[in-house]
């Protein structure tokens, strides 16, 4: 990241300062709430490709075996690689009415990135909108 002339702490502080209390690091009560609930909840890393049918299956298949769903998805910088198939792919996942859902593209942002280029949707349709 410093190759680029990026501030990883300057880029922090602007990302806390646009999502406000929406943002893990807002307070420190609040990265101590989220510390708590990671303790209890389970967190499974699915890479994916979205684009691949019978990947996408296999997982929701995978995800209702277990009575799971999606609470939280970081889509950051996915449609540029992926376009319209999204809207094929994600409505077969088992996602929570009110997922989390972090968006953003890099094909959209200007040349310094910013945490205004970001944001947080609820729910998957929301996101498809």
């Amino acid at each position: 990241m410093r190759n680029k002339g990026i501030k990883p702490k300057g880029y922090l502080t602007e990302e806390i300062r646009f999502f406000g209390g929406e943002h893990f690091l807002t307070s420190e009560e609040i990265f101590e709430l989220c510390k708590k609930v990671l303790e209890r909840k389970r967190l499974v890393f699915a890479p994916l490709d979205l684009t691949n049918n019978s990947s996408v299956e296999q997982l929701a298949s995978a995800l209702r075996d277990n009575r799971a769903e999606i609470t939280f998805a970081n889509l950051t910088n996915v449609y540029e690689h992926t376009g319209h198939s999204l809207g094929q792919s994600l409505p077969r996942l088992p996602f929570n009415q009110q997922a989390i859902i972090l968006h953003s593209s890099m094909a959209y942002n200007r040349p310094k990135a910013c945490a205004e280029e970001m944001g947080i949707i609820r729910g998957v349709g929301q996101y498809l909108r």
